[in-house]
């Protein structure tokens, strides 16, 4: 079913890192991932110029973020064979905590930019 590889509670994966650290290595990886995959794209769009400020920055990463999820949504439900496409037998997790860690990241990315540039400017 569609619905099994989707969750919706925020911070459940986040918590179950810290609940079992040693036996689900691979969520710590993951969680790791998620939460530095956007962090160089955040500072690329402040050095660049494409957004002005800390929350604008985190704001375009959180709807990139949300768009990176609703991508995986949609494969999915074209691998699940409910869009008329033969089933496959991979399918991608829908996580609102990737969300979380991802905006997460590119909130620090924005930062690591802002630090940069003060430094630079000295």
């Amino acid at each position: 079913m569609i619905w099994e590889n989707v969750n919706l509670v925020p911070f459940q994966t986040i918590q179950h890192v810290f609940i079992y650290p040693i036996s689900e290595t691979h969520h710590i990886i993951q969680s790791g991932g998620n939460l530095l995959l956007l962090v160089p794209f955040a500072f690329i769009l402040r050095l660049f110029g494409f957004t002005a400020s800390v929350v604008k920055t985190t704001a375009v990463v959180f709807f990139i973020s949300i768009g990176i999820e609703s991508f995986q949504f949609v494969l999915n439900l074209l691998a699940s064979g409910h869009a008329g496409i033969a089933p496959e037998s991979k399918t991608r997790t829908i996580d609102i905590d990737d969300v979380i860690l991802n905006t997460l990241g590119g909130y620090l990315g924005a930062l690591l930019y802002s630090f940069y540039s003060k430094k630079m400017k000295r």
